[in-house]
């Protein structure tokens, strides 16, 4: 969908953005170089919020200097307080470079604007399970897959977790639950 919209607006640097995250993902990085090459190009058409992301992610990938990154990211998130997703930002710096403490506070601040947020709860999780707090991050699992029903990831997710504390029955369980579903995903 991101490669199909800057094929009809070659000028939308969000779209280069998630189409930078969608090779990250992937991947692909060489593609992902590109596409937040073209969106850092593009930054200055785009809205504050958006630029700053860019900018962000720009100064990770591209530049790789870290410190400018988490700055940007703090800036965005000082600029934007009630924007969810510059917490998430924060906390996935922080989660990457296994700092869980300092992770787990920043979505906790992203749930504290949206409780349902999948993406903050999963993250958020692993950041609690780096902490060794794995109720609370079971807590969080298993509202991640309530949020999203049908969905391998959130089973995936609560399955390691469970692995991880030595519950093996649960994690077979919850393990089987999300090969299932992946299985079904492909034969369509």
């Amino acid at each position: 969908f991101f490669e199909k919209a800057v094929e009809i607006d070659p000028a939308f640097a969000s779209a280069f953005l998630w189409l930078a995250h969608a090779h990250h993902y992937l991947n692909n990085l060489r593609e992902r170089d590109e596409a937040l090459k073209r969106a850092h190009a593009l930054s200055q058409k785009a809205t504050e919020r958006e630029r700053l992301l860019i900018e962000a992610e720009y100064a990770g990938y591209i530049i790789k200097d870290a410190e400018e990154h988490l700055r940007l990211l703090k800036e965005a998130a000082e600029k934007y307080p009630k924007d969810k997703e510059f917490q998430y930002w924060i906390g996935r710096y922080y989660l990457d470079r296994a700092m869980y403490e300092l992770a787990s506070e920043a979505y906790a601040k992203a749930l504290s604007l949206d409780p349902d947020y999948p993406e903050a709860l999963n993250n958020g999780a692993y950041a609690l399970a780096g902490l060794k707090q794995y109720e609370l991050d079971i807590v969080h699992l298993k509202r991640y897959a309530s949020l999203l029903p049908g969905i391998f990831n959130p089973l995936d997710s609560l399955a390691e977790m469970y692995f991880r504390m030595g519950r093996l029955d649960e994690a077979i369980e919850h393990y089987g639950k999300a090969v299932s579903i992946n299985l079904d995903s492909h034969q369509s």
